[in-house]
């Protein structure tokens, strides 16, 4: 399922490679996505995620600004709007299929 990328993370690593289709089980934008929430989270925390962890490279590949506490609650909206708008496809190609095998019962 192709992910649609706009706005201020337009243009950015992360939009690349939520678009980039050659990946086989885990889209590589959202496994960033979901790991930068958990890293953010304990950087908010007072906690450094490991030894080689940078806010810096992380804000850097999101496009993103601000305080540990502000990039978290970024990226976790992010991570909200694509499950929604996954969602919202999800049900419009079960609703397609519905539509269509209801075509070929009535034909």
């Amino acid at each position: 399922m192709k992910i649609k990328i706009g706005g201020e993370f337009e243009g950015t690593p992360f939009a690349r490679d939520c678009l980039n289709e050659e990946n086989n089980n885990v889209n590589q934008g959202m496994w960033n996505l979901i790991l930068s929430i958990r890293d953010f989270r304990l950087y908010a925390g007072g906690m450094k995620p490991h030894g080689g962890w940078s806010p810096k490279v992380t804000k850097e590949y999101f496009g993103i600004s601000g305080n540990a506490e502000k990039c978290y609650n970024l990226l976790k909206h992010l991570k909200s709007e694509i499950d929604n708008a996954v969602d919202i496809q999800k049900k419009a190609i079960k609703h397609k299929k519905e539509s269509e095998a209801n075509n070929e019962v009535n034909d």
